[in-house]
């Protein structure tokens, strides 16, 4: 996000410093909006003297012209006053504005409300036959509205007009119809609410034929025609507007063949619109222009079911809109309520001629342009008025009224525009060639010379310098100016014979500064940085000094890096080294808090070296096997594990290894590495600790190692093997003992199943015995 505003920053100061260079004089330049200044210093060298304030103290030694305080003065301030004759709510009434073109200037003004300010209350009635009983019930409450009225102001003017349509095909359904009419002035403002009752009690209603209403004619002439109406100067104008109908805009006037547009102006005579077959019907902003320089408060009084077609007024005219319920219509009330919001509040408001809205912007503080301030009797309020003028225009002054709505008063801000330099011209000067005036630093040739001295004659023909600085159909590319046949650049920002090369294409460097501000854009070839001796690239960035790299007496990088661009670019360390490099490739010091942690990683990289130190990447790993490990001396004295002192080693420059020079990591003390695994099923342990002055390290690791492990496998397979064994034994008898017993069952089957089974049981003795009697004769009845 930051790198998109910064993009747009630096796009628009670009935009601002490109239109300031395009102005040629002083007066030119400061009726820049841009807020440019004119550097009018005789000793400028530079072509371009209108730049962007922001440049100047930068590119102009003095004599600046920059127009910068705009100035507030106060023409006229009558005081606070309730007298009918002067009253006055707003102060000061009139001031003059003194700026140039984008800038912005504070002015103060105070409303003070006053008691019983008048009324100038004047009813527009739809007088179409449909509006006959809403008439009836305003002249019966017309007594409780005057009266309600006088409640919050003593002074009041009461008066009345009603309107139909224009008295035309197809408006109308006859040529010449009476009963219709753009609008009647029936009863002018007086004070006497009777003569009110009975007028709008003895109204007669007309008709037209289509449904929308000639409202708009009327509503215009009440505010053109004062004194028809009888509005005065100092009152709050309040019109109110009743009807059940949609209405006429700006072009429906065509079909009658009307087409002249309404000008804004009073055409009644003798109570009636004169012109409505003249004019077209007024566009809506033509009344909101009529109703802002009156002081007009406009209120629709509708049906709620035109409530769609007269809302928008709101915005588009100012207006206040409000319903009615024809079945219990309370007018008083209704009123009541809309002036109450009206008088104890106000809403500003400011006016100028259409050609000048485009040129100034005004805010305010608080903020009652957009919604209204309240305001009790005899309060003041404060305002803070804040006026830019957001572009030049040639005109003496800007007229500009601000009113509060409602009221006929207003502050008028007559707004002056700077235009001129504050130089004194030195006419006839001879820095001029005696034939122009030298003003602001610059000669102002007459007529018939020019160029910066206006040395040239243009009785050679102006056309003949101007084709000799055309390129591409431009003069100069229109980056610079043609001086005598010759273009003269902007500097600093083009060069060439057509001002054809630009001076700001070049690449920024990391400080955004155009070829890193070590070289200049376009020197040699158009486009790109011609760096400065000591530096190079495409952008001027890489210097190319050693500075950076290298201590006094030492090696560039400590012999472990390359010098790139004035810094160190440190080469891989050997897998077996985790630790870190400076900015001069130098092994860094780890913090408390993180030395634990890599000790640890440490002696985990260095495992494969202890197991095989001719491995590759083992290279300044010296290895040696030992009975016992020498004494750890950080148990004895913890601070000693790390030797912190910032000595530098006397190390010969050419020596070919890494110097280790200050604030680099020392151990002074064997570091012991946790067991690991060495073979199957022995461990072992080591110690090591860096090399001081060359780069390596020391390592020291236990010749015998710790195998009990496998003395614990050892007896463990024996002891399972027995156990597979019984179980296999087991086994093998189960398989025969069963094998064994299927087969005589499958024999005893074999002969139950047969013919003649053998079933003699030799033991078995019966339990009968039959014995024969030879004397027995067998009787012949038997």
């Amino acid at each position: 996000m930051k790198f998109y505003l910064c993009i747009i920053s630096l796009n628009l100061f670009l935009a601002a410093s490109f239109c300031c260079n395009q102005h040629k004089t002083c007066r030119e330049c400061i009726r820049d909006e841009k807020k440019c200044v004119w550097c009018a210093d005789e000793n400028h060298k530079d072509i371009i003297r209108c730049m962007p304030e922001v440049d100047a103290s930068d590119r102009c030694l003095g004599h600046i012209q920059n127009p910068k305080n705009p100035n507030a003065t106060i023409k006229r301030a009558d005081e606070f006053s309730s007298e009918k004759a002067r009253i006055v709510q707003l102060k000061p009434q009139e001031i003059k504005l003194d700026l140039r073109p984008g800038q912005t200037i504070d002015f103060d003004f105070t409303y003070k409300r006053v008691k019983d300010y008048p009324l100038d209350f004047y009813f527009l009635i739809d007088g179409s036959a449909s509006m006959s009983n809403f008439a009836k019930k305003t002249a019966e409450q017309s007594k409780l509205m005057y009266d309600m009225l006088s409640r919050m102001t003593n002074d009041i003017f009461i008066g009345m007009g009603t309107f139909v349509d224009k008295n035309a095909v197809p408006y109308t359904d006859k040529v010449v119809e009476k009963r219709a009419y753009s609008f009647k002035n029936l009863l002018k403002l007086n004070k006497d609410y009777e003569k009110f009752r009975n007028t709008i009690r003895d109204m007669e209603f007309g008709m037209n034929v289509d449904e929308p209403e000639g409202t708009m004619d009327a509503l215009a002439q009440a505010m053109a025609c004062k004194d028809e109406i009888g509005w005065r100067n100092q009152s709050r104008k309040v019109i109110v507007l009743n009807t059940d109908a949609t209405y006429h805009v700006a072009g429906h006037g065509m079909l009658a063949s009307i087409i002249q547009p309404y000008d804004g102006n009073c055409y009644t005579k003798n109570g009636f619109y004169a012109k409505e077959l003249q004019m077209d019907y007024p566009s809506i902003s033509i009344l909101k222009h009529m109703a802002l320089k009156g002081g007009f408060v406009i209120i629709f009084v509708v049906k709620f079911e035109r409530l769609d077609d007269y809302k928008p007024l709101e915005n588009d005219m100012g207006a206040k809109v409000t319903t009615y319920n024809e079945k219990a219509l309370e007018i008083n009330k209704i009123l009541g309520t809309i002036y109450s919001n009206i008088t104890e509040s106000i809403q500003l408001q400011h006016a100028s001629d259409s050609k000048y809205q485009d040129y100034f912007k005004i805010t305010y503080k608080p903020d009652c342009s957009k919604e209204d301030c309240s305001v009790k009797i005899n309060d003041e309020l404060k305002f803070v008025g804040t006026f830019k003028l957001l572009k030049y225009l040639d005109v003496e002054s800007i007229p500009i009224d601000i009113t509060i709505k409602g009221l006929n008063e207003k502050l008028h801000l007559d707004v002056n525009i700077i235009k001129d330099c504050e130089c004194k011209a030195e006419n006839n000067s001879t820095s001029c060639s005696g034939k122009g005036s030298k003003t602001c630093g610059i000669c102002e040739c007459y007529n018939g010379w020019q160029g910066e001295k206006c040395q040239c004659s243009l009785d050679e023909g102006l056309n003949i310098h101007k084709e000799r600085c055309m390129a591409n159909g431009t003069e100069c590319n229109d980056r610079g100016v043609c001086k005598c046949g010759k273009c003269k650049c902007w500097d600093n920002y083009f060069k060439g014979d057509f001002c054809e090369c630009n001076l700001q294409t070049c690449i920024l460097g990391p400080n955004n500064e155009l070829c890193s501000g070590h070289g200049k854009c376009g020197e040699d070839v158009c486009g790109e940085c011609k760096c400065d001796d000591d530096w190079t690239g495409k952008d001027c960035s890489c210097s190319k000094l050693q500075t950076n790299c290298k201590e006094e007496g030492k090696k560039i990088c400590n012999g472990f890096g390359e010098c790139e661009c004035n810094k160190c670019t440190c080469r891989q360390p050997s897998s077996w080294d985790t630790r870190k490099r400076d900015e001069l490739c130098r092994p860094v010091q780890s913090e408390a808090a993180t030395a634990a942690a890599e000790q640890q990683l440490q002696c985990v990289q260095l495992q494969p070296c202890v197991l095989d130190d001719l491995k590759d990447g083992c290279k300044h790993v010296n290895v040696t096997r030992v009975d016992t490990l020498p004494v750890n001396a950080a148990e004895e004295n913890p601070e000693n594990l790390v030797d912190n002192s910032e000595e530098t080693l006397d190390i010969p420059a050419e020596s070919p290894e890494l110097h280790i020079t200050e604030k680099t990591q020392r151990s002074s003390v064997w570091i012991e590495c946790p067991e690991f695994r060495a073979d199957v099923g022995c461990y072992t342990r080591f110690v090591y600790k860096f090399k001081v002055v060359e780069y390596g390290v020391d390592v020291q690791v236990l010749s015998k190692l710790n195998c009990a492990e496998t003395y614990y496998w050892a007896g463990g397979g024996c002891l399972i093997g027995l156990i597979l064994i019984g179980l296999v034994t087991l086994v093998c008898w189960k398989i025969l003992t069963t094998r064994r017993d299927r087969a005589e069952y499958d024999r005893f089957f074999k002969e139950v199943q047969s013919e003649n089974p053998e079933l003699v049981n030799p033991i078995f003795a019966p339990a009968t015995v039959s014995f024969s009697n030879p004397a027995f004769r067998r009787s012949r009845h038997d």
